[in-house]
């Protein structure tokens, strides 16, 4: 990861294919104590959207598109996890599966 920061111009307005909520931002890895650097998004990156949960990838000019399913059964165990954990901490802050 290491395109579109803030100070390049940050991301491009994208909206969620499934709910249609306009992004125009990503929550980025900081940079950790070990001191490897932060990393913002790049094509072929993960996301999730904030407001209905939705599975996203980055595409080539970092918009977002669905993930395909046959792409999240192609991730390894633990990265699956982790996007449902995030998925169910998304669905509870909107009350329920949107």
């Amino acid at each position: 990861m290491g395109a579109a920061r803030p100070d390049q111009g940050g991301l491009p307005r994208s909206a969620c294919p499934t709910c249609g909520y306009a992004m125009a931002s990503a929550t980025m890895v900081p940079a950790d104590e070990d001191g490897a650097p932060a990393m913002w998004p790049e094509p072929g990156d993960l996301s999730l959207c904030i407001q209905c949960g939705a599975m996203l990838t980055f595409n080539d000019d970092l918009t977002l598109r669905s993930l395909p399913d046959a792409d999240f059964r192609a991730l390894d165990g633990e990265t699956q996890y982790a996007l449902r954990v995030r998925q169910s901490a998304i669905y509870k802050l909107h009350g329920g599966r949107q």
